[in-house]
């Protein structure tokens, strides 16, 4: 089979840019709903998403390692108890977007 190199990586673009512009309109309403602090669970219910790791890995995981979510008990972040809330830098930027909108 022949893949033409070119197809391969405009159709890898368009996956990635639909991929982040989910993570970007979810990355908004995590940040809104946890400025009172969630549950994991809770955060993804919210979502109307599948409570699994993947999930939790793409969405709540990564924004606590850009840093615009914090662990409520960052002693203990795998906990079950734990719970995620807003940073200064997620409340920088929904202060951002809002003004832009």
């Amino acid at each position: 089979m022949n893949l033409n190199l070119n197809n391969y990586q405009k159709y890898s673009h368009q996956l990635l840019s639909a991929e982040q512009k989910l993570f970007d309109k979810y990355r908004k309403d995590i940040l809104q709903f946890c400025q009172e602090a969630q549950s994991r669970s809770a955060i993804l219910q919210y979502l109307g998403i599948t409570e699994n790791y993947e999930n939790y890995k793409k969405f709540i995981l990564k924004l606590i390692n850009e840093r615009y979510l914090n662990y409520t008990d960052i002693r203990h972040p795998q906990s079950p108890k734990q719970k995620f809330v807003v940073s200064q830098k997620g409340l920088n930027y929904l202060k951002a977007i809002s003004f832009n909108s």
